[in-house]
């Protein structure tokens, strides 16, 4: 019913730099890319550089200039020149995307998290499979938001807004019955719902103009969805625009002030998402935007003693579980062939799996 121009640079009627992820595409539309006008968020300067995954870092490069343009696109390190990352301690830091793209596992997970809901929605088995080059799943420079794919993103958040606005006890878990409420003024309440629900979909606080943005937007809901009560169709209409938004599918990472070091710091929300994702292929939980929120991931120390916690939980086993089965093409187990006339004893769906669970 509502398809959202949140993938769209302003001026352009076309899928856009962020439908794409492409950098030559966010070089070309210069540092700044504008948002359409059904979801005008707060406009950060974009570039390219390098992050150091813990440590929170990237090399300084200013907007704009050649050094941003040489920068590097992807997680690999296949391109660009800045530092090795090897962990020598000479300071350098690794090359890495300001942007990267959820992967449809991320996705899953990060809908599931982001709604409590019991298990993923299955949803992304309808996406589009992603192009995979390497070892990893997850190459950001590959990972590009085609025009199939914000298709299938638009038809996801229709079905997710119909998920948990169908079943009373779903929305309960994300409208809280102690919003502030005004009988005299509606946008107390979906204002407040929108700030809160909004600063868990987008991994950060909303800015004042990205919530009145929101609040326009919710209350066009009463008009397309004549069966729901009028602030039950706003939360439906904001929840595909939330989900269809470049802040919610991509990891953004806006921060840019370049400190004394010559680095630039990630903000303590942005570390936050680092995390979490490394760690559980998901968003952050609770107590990891609350130390976000408290400044406790601005030091070294705060760091590790949330990843240690994250390291502690049964969903980091099964992250760095997948990354080794990457890591070792554990998959390829399942393709060994043998002569029958030399192992005559070989059974392939006996061996792989047990290789599979050795490795």
């Amino acid at each position: 019913r509502a398809r959202f121009a949140a993938f769209r640079v302003s001026g352009n009627s076309s899928r856009s730099c962020f439908a794409t992820g492409s950098a030559s595409c966010l070089r070309a539309a210069g540092p700044l890319a504008k948002l359409g006008p059904v979801e005008r968020m707060r406009q950060p300067t974009w570039w390219l550089a390098c992050s150091a995954l813990l440590g929170g870092c990237y090399v300084g490069v200013e907007p704009g200039t050649d050094e941003a343009a040489d920068a590097g696109t992807g997680d690999t390190g296949e391109s660009g020149e800045a530092g090795d990352g090897d962990g020598d301690g000479d300071g350098d830091a690794l090359e890495s995307s300001r942007f990267p793209r959820l992967s449809h596992l991320q996705w899953e997970n990060t809908v599931r998290d982001l709604f409590h809901l019991d298990a993923s929605t299955g949803f992304s088995s309808l996406f589009i499979g992603d192009p995979q080059s390497g070892k990893f799943d997850n190459q950001a420079v590959d990972m590009q938001v085609t025009q199939t794919l914000w298709s299938d993103y638009q038809r996801a958040a229709e079905q997710v807004a119909d998920l948990v606005t169908g079943d009373p006890a779903l929305l309960a878990l994300i409208v809280p019955d102690d919003l502030p409420q005004d009988d005299a003024d509606p946008s107390v309440r979906a204002k407040a719902w929108i700030e809160q629900f909004g600063a868990r979909a987008y991994r950060r606080p909303l800015a004042p103009d990205e919530i009145e943005a929101h609040w326009q937007l919710f209350q066009q809901g009463v008009d397309l969805y004549e069966e729901l009560d009028a602030f039950t169709a706003g939360v439906h209409l904001s929840i595909q625009a939330f989900l269809q938004s470049p802040y919610f599918v991509y990891r953004v990472e806006a921060s840019s002030e370049v400190g004394e070091d010559g680095l630039i710091h990630l903000d303590g929300y942005e570390l936050a998402s680092k995390l979490s994702y490394s760690l559980w292929n998901s968003m952050p939980d609770d107590e990891l935007f609350a130390a976000a929120a408290a400044g406790e991931l601005d030091t070294t120390a705060g760091v590790l003693v949330q990843a240690a916690r994250l390291l502690d939980d049964p969903r980091a086993h099964a992250t760095i579980a997948d990354f080794h089965a990457q890591l070792l093409d554990q998959d390829h187990y399942l393709d060994l062939f043998k002569s029958e006339s030399v192992f005559p004893e070989f059974d392939a769906e006996v061996m792989g799996p047990a290789m599979q669970q050795e490795t």
